[in-house]
């Protein structure tokens, strides 16, 4: 079975980064793990990962940006590669929301990770450098 890999982007406002998630889904491209690194600047971030998330019940505004597939063999690895990626500290200028690292560089390094192990095709940092920012 084939796993796909979709950047989901919830904008915020123009003075607010867009929040970055990860799903892997199957098929159907709505359900699958969603991993994200949720918290602020000013807080720090800690890593969610959703085993069942399902898209199709996310009432926020959102946008997909296919990434790639992957083999399913990965799906059993994909929280531990997660978890091998710190999640962004305290930003030392918390008040500019567009400095330091977020829940955009997370994902980033997540994906980058990804396709560094031969789970995802480079063309998906492609893509995610595509995606919308805010």
């Amino acid at each position: 079975m084939t796993l796909y890999a979709y950047l989901v982007v919830f904008p915020e406002s123009v003075k607010t980064p867009a929040h970055w998630a990860v799903l892997i889904t199957t098929e159907n491209g709505k359900v699958g793990q969603e991993f994200q690194a949720i918290g602020s600047p000013f807080h720090g971030y800690n890593l969610e990962v959703k085993e069942e998330f399902d898209l199709s019940k996310e009432f926020k505004k959102h946008s997909c940006v296919f990434l790639g597939s992957l083999d399913d063999s990965w799906k059993s690895q994909l929280a531990g590669v997660a978890q091998s990626i710190a999640a962004p500290g305290i930003s030392s200028t918390p008040l500019d929301p567009f400095a330091g690292e977020n829940c955009q560089s997370w994902a980033r390094q997540f994906i980058q990770s990804l396709i560094d192990r031969g789970a995802l095709e480079s063309s998906a940092m492609e893509r995610l450098e595509a995606a919308p920012r805010v």
